[in-house]
Protein backbone atom coordinates (compact mmCIF):
# COMPACT_ATOMS: atom_id res chain seq x y z
CA UNK A 1 0.00 0.00 0.00
CA UNK A 2 1.17 3.59 -0.73
CA UNK A 3 0.16 6.81 -0.05
CA UNK A 4 -0.79 9.35 -2.01
CA UNK A 5 -0.67 13.35 -1.70
CA UNK A 6 -4.52 13.63 0.18
CA UNK A 7 -2.76 11.15 2.93
CA UNK A 8 -5.33 8.23 1.10
CA UNK A 9 -4.32 4.32 1.72
CA UNK A 10 -3.75 2.97 -2.22
CA UNK A 11 -5.62 -0.56 -1.67
CA UNK A 12 -5.12 -3.26 -4.09
CA UNK A 13 -7.89 -4.67 -6.23
CA UNK A 14 -7.39 -8.41 -4.88
CA UNK A 15 -7.84 -6.97 -1.11
CA UNK A 16 -10.72 -4.72 -2.23
CA UNK A 17 -12.18 -7.56 -3.50
CA UNK A 18 -11.10 -10.03 -0.72
CA UNK A 19 -13.03 -7.55 1.92
CA UNK A 20 -15.60 -6.51 -0.24
CA UNK A 21 -16.67 -10.22 -0.69
CA UNK A 22 -16.64 -9.92 3.49
CA UNK A 23 -18.95 -7.09 3.37
CA UNK A 24 -21.32 -8.88 0.98
CA UNK A 25 -21.57 -12.08 2.73
CA UNK A 26 -19.11 -14.15 0.30
CA UNK A 27 -20.89 -13.06 -2.83
CA UNK A 28 -17.97 -12.35 -5.35
CA UNK A 29 -19.90 -10.84 -8.13
CA UNK A 30 -20.99 -7.97 -5.78
CA UNK A 31 -17.51 -7.53 -4.47
CA UNK A 32 -16.11 -7.29 -8.14
CA UNK A 33 -18.93 -5.21 -9.63
CA UNK A 34 -18.38 -2.80 -6.26
CA UNK A 35 -14.54 -2.90 -6.56
CA UNK A 36 -14.83 -2.11 -10.48
CA UNK A 37 -17.43 0.53 -10.52
CA UNK A 38 -18.23 2.08 -7.03
CA UNK A 39 -14.70 1.55 -5.00
CA UNK A 40 -13.02 5.41 -5.13
CA UNK A 41 -10.22 5.96 -7.90
CA UNK A 42 -8.35 7.94 -8.78
CA UNK A 43 -7.52 8.73 -12.57
CA UNK A 44 -5.09 6.38 -13.03
CA UNK A 45 -7.29 3.32 -11.84
CA UNK A 46 -5.50 3.14 -8.02
CA UNK A 47 -7.82 1.82 -5.83
CA UNK A 48 -8.40 3.81 -2.19
CA UNK A 49 -11.25 2.13 -0.27
CA UNK A 50 -11.80 -1.57 0.33
CA UNK A 51 -15.31 -2.30 1.08
CA UNK A 52 -19.04 -0.41 0.61
CA UNK A 53 -18.36 0.82 4.52
CA UNK A 54 -15.50 2.68 3.52
CA UNK A 55 -17.54 4.66 1.11
CA UNK A 56 -20.57 5.07 3.18
CA UNK A 57 -18.47 7.01 5.49
CA UNK A 58 -16.44 8.88 3.07
CA UNK A 59 -20.20 9.99 1.55
CA UNK A 60 -21.80 10.43 5.43
CA UNK A 61 -18.95 13.05 6.15
CA UNK A 62 -19.80 15.09 2.54
CA UNK A 63 -23.08 14.98 3.25
CA UNK A 64 -23.01 15.99 7.18
CA UNK A 65 -20.43 18.76 5.94
CA UNK A 66 -22.88 20.02 3.81
CA UNK A 67 -25.52 19.36 6.38
CA UNK A 68 -23.76 21.23 8.57
CA UNK A 69 -24.73 24.62 6.87
CA UNK A 70 -28.45 24.79 7.45
CA UNK A 71 -30.48 24.19 11.13
CA UNK A 72 -30.59 21.03 12.36
CA UNK A 73 -28.01 19.02 10.19
CA UNK A 74 -27.50 15.58 10.33
CA UNK A 75 -24.78 14.21 11.54
CA UNK A 76 -22.45 11.76 9.58
CA UNK A 77 -23.79 8.69 12.17
CA UNK A 78 -27.22 9.16 11.07
CA UNK A 79 -26.42 9.56 7.59
CA UNK A 80 -23.80 6.91 7.21
CA UNK A 81 -26.83 4.84 9.33
CA UNK A 82 -29.02 5.05 6.49
CA UNK A 83 -26.54 4.24 3.62
CA UNK A 84 -25.14 1.24 5.38
CA UNK A 85 -25.38 -2.21 3.50
CA UNK A 86 -27.37 -0.11 1.41
CA UNK A 87 -30.81 -0.50 3.21
CA UNK A 88 -31.96 3.38 1.84
CA UNK A 89 -29.77 4.35 -0.64
CA UNK A 90 -28.16 3.01 -3.28
CA UNK A 91 -25.31 4.28 -5.22
CA UNK A 92 -25.96 4.99 -9.52
CA UNK A 93 -23.65 5.52 -12.04
CA UNK A 94 -24.65 8.78 -14.24
CA UNK A 95 -23.25 9.60 -17.32
CA UNK A 96 -23.59 13.08 -17.09
CA UNK A 97 -21.66 14.77 -14.58
CA UNK A 98 -24.03 17.98 -14.11
CA UNK A 99 -27.20 17.82 -12.81
CA UNK A 100 -29.66 20.62 -13.25
CA UNK A 101 -31.24 21.81 -10.29
CA UNK A 102 -33.53 24.57 -9.87
CA UNK A 103 -32.14 26.00 -13.23
CA UNK A 104 -29.02 25.97 -11.55
CA UNK A 105 -26.03 23.96 -12.72
CA UNK A 106 -24.14 21.80 -9.95
CA UNK A 107 -21.37 19.72 -10.16
CA UNK A 108 -21.66 16.22 -8.80
CA UNK A 109 -19.93 13.20 -8.86
CA UNK A 110 -20.00 10.46 -11.70
CA UNK A 111 -21.41 8.63 -8.80
CA UNK A 112 -25.11 9.58 -7.27
CA UNK A 113 -28.03 7.93 -5.38
CA UNK A 114 -31.39 6.46 -5.62
CA UNK A 115 -33.14 6.65 -2.45
CA UNK A 116 -35.30 3.27 -2.01
CA UNK A 117 -38.61 3.59 -0.11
Amino acid sequence: MSKNPQNLTEVSYNDAVAASKEYFAGDDLAATVWVSKYALKDSYGHIYERTPEDMHHRIAAEIERIESKYPNPLKKEEVFSLLDHFRYIIPQKRQKPLLRLKGMHSRVSRQTLAVRD
